[in-house]
């Protein structure tokens, strides 16, 4: 249809497929849902179709993101002054964040084995598969299911914490729990992208998985993810919370922060997987 008809159309009233309301031009007033024309159904529609919505979903989507690993401290303000618009929500992007990271982050009894109660471990469970009269893989797949629950879901818990932290050391900057669990969010959507990173180098390389039962695998590649996400957390709490503060008593409070975050996030996933894998050889 061209444009002409297109226009001439929509000066014509149509009754809305969808609510059955009356209206004019392309759009239904009642429900916004756009008038049908057959031109919907061409090949060429489709295309168009696929190219807006790339461009003005997956366009704000590679914004958010290309702004979160550059200025994450940017994207908590922009949200905090209420310019939202241009951004993807940042629960939405933390649950897309942790879609993935439990699809990338390896949490197995396998990467367990490697640690100082890796041996342990093995004994109790094949001695549990004796008991059930199952064979040992059955046993270490039902397990490797409930490690990954018990370490992947302590590190999302360990993004309340986060937010309970911030608030407790800045309040007086934002009032509200909700205004620093943005933070939080964007924070935590970091730390996953960055162990999984870490681990994903680490398997390239040839190293294995990282163990889940030590704070980032207990490698020297673990130590510089520990590392990366602590400075980029000091540097968020001091461009959003501290801006122009100095001082002792300053310094103190983001040392404080960091380390209480760093422990929710980081420590708090390995110190729950680490517990869980103990009940198996008790």
């Amino acid at each position: 249809m061209s444009t002409h008809e297109d226009l001439h159309a929509a000066a014509e009233p149509f009754v809305c497929p969808n609510c059955d309301a009356r209206a004019l031009g392309r759009f239904c007033f009642h429900c916004g849902q756009k008038r049908p024309v057959d031109a919907d159904l061409s090949l060429q529609h489709a295309g168009v179709y696929v190219v807006e919505e790339l461009l003005n979903v997956d366009g704000r989507i590679l914004t958010t993101i290309k702004l979160l690993f550059a200025q994450p401290w940017q994207l908590a303000f922009d949200f905090l002054a209420g310019r939202r618009a241009r951004y993807v929500h940042p629960l939405r992007l933390f649950l897309t964040f942790s879609a993935a990271f439990f699809l990338l982050q390896a949490s197995t009894m396998s990467t367990a084995f490697e640690s100082a109660l890796g041996a342990r471990v093995t004994a109790g469970m094949r001695v549990q598969a004796k008991v059930e009269g199952v064979p040992f893989e059955t046993v270490v797949t039902r397990n490797d299911q409930r490690l990954a629950v018990v370490y992947k879901s302590s590190f999302i818990a360990g993004t309340l914490l986060t937010g309970v932290w911030l608030w407790v050391f800045f309040r007086r900057d934002y009032p509200y729990l909700a205004q620093h669990m943005v933070v939080a969010l964007y924070f935590s959507c970091i730390a996953m992208a960055i162990v999984a990173a870490g681990n994903l180098i680490h398997l390239a390389i040839g190293k294995g998985s990282f163990n889940p039962t030590a704070v980032g695998g207990g490698t020297a590649a673990g130590s510089a993810v520990g590392l990366t996400i602590m400075m980029l957390l000091a540097a968020m709490i001091t461009r959003i919370y501290l801006r122009e503060r100095k001082g002792a008593a300053t310094q103190l409070a983001l040392g404080g922060v960091v380390l209480l975050v760093f422990l929710s996030v980081m420590v708090l996933p390995a110190f729950a997987a680490s517990r869980y894998l103990h009940t198996l050889v008790r």
